[in-house]
């Protein structure tokens, strides 16, 4: 925080702005500001266990309504991001999947020792001159 606008720090860690109390007329209003500054390069700290919403590359100003300002994240964060969206697989799922690929790589290696062996057999008959 640069300039606070004559507010006071909130009690606790809540990170709280309290204004001294005023009495507003009907029809009045009143504005209040206070000015902060971000860091240049954002911590690429993870989000936490037990506050998801920490590290989430947002910024929320919340008074009666939230208002939420994104930040340009570094490519950590982006990431992390990223593999939160994946599904979630078990095990099952996983066996499922090396069953497949292990199924594929059994096809292709049994397909070129046949095409060798065929390879080999018209490589013979070419070479004795029987076709």
């Amino acid at each position: 925080m640069t300039d606070d606008k004559g507010a006071s720090a909130g009690s606790g860690n809540a990170k709280v702005l309290v204004w001294n109390p005023i009495k507003i007329k009907p029809g009045e209003t009143q504005k209040r500001s206070f000015t902060i500054q971000i860091k240049n390069s954002i911590p690429a700290m993870a989000s936490g266990k037990s506050n998801p919403m920490s590290y989430d590359c947002r910024i929320d100003n919340t008074f009666g309504n939230t208002v939420s300002t994104k930040i340009d994240c570094p490519t950590p964060k982006v990431i992390e991001q990223t593999t939160s969206q994946l599904p979630k697989t078990g095990a099952s799922e996983n066996m499922m999947f090396a069953g497949i690929i292990a199924a594929v790589v059994v096809y292709f290696y049994a397909r070129s020792r046949q095409l060798n062996k065929e390879v080999r057999i018209i490589r013979r008959d070419m070479s004795a001159g029987t076709l």
